[in-house]
């Protein structure tokens, strides 16, 4: 993807699943949740992908999926997928169902999976 002046996604907190998990978390766990409840923007999809594989945010996540993501397009805000993670891997779903992978649940155990789903997803809504 073309890196220009603006943001290319958007990541934010959807919701929280287990309130127990968040009060469990030391303060660099509550303050990037802090940063993950406003609205967070990447430029590329290697930068999202080097942000999502860091050490502080695997530090957030736990064995089980407790919080969900929406990731968007910072263009259109209406063109988003939600996210969820867990220790072994990065789940997406597409909740507006346009099929793009295959079903409507993809399981991104490694980086490089992940970015090629999000760059397959990329390119067919900023076609549509």
């Amino acid at each position: 993807m073309v890196n220009s002046n603006s943001p290319l996604l958007t990541l934010v907190v959807k919701r929280i699943d287990d309130r127990g998990k968040l009060e469990e978390l030391n303060e660099a766990g509550k303050n990037l949740m802090g940063t993950l409840s406003s609205l967070c923007s990447f430029y590329t999809v290697d930068d999202f992908g080097s942000f999502v594989y860091s050490k502080n945010f695997k530090n957030l996540l736990g064995e089980k999926e407790w919080v969900r993501f929406e990731l968007g397009i910072y263009s259109d805000h209406e063109k988003v997928i939600e996210m969820s993670a867990n220790l072994m891997e990065i789940i997406l779903f597409d909740v507006l169902k346009l099929g793009v992978f295959g079903g409507n649940v993809v399981s991104c155990s490694e980086r490089v999976v992940l970015e090629n789903n999000l760059k397959k997803w990329l390119e067919f809504v900023l076609v549509k």
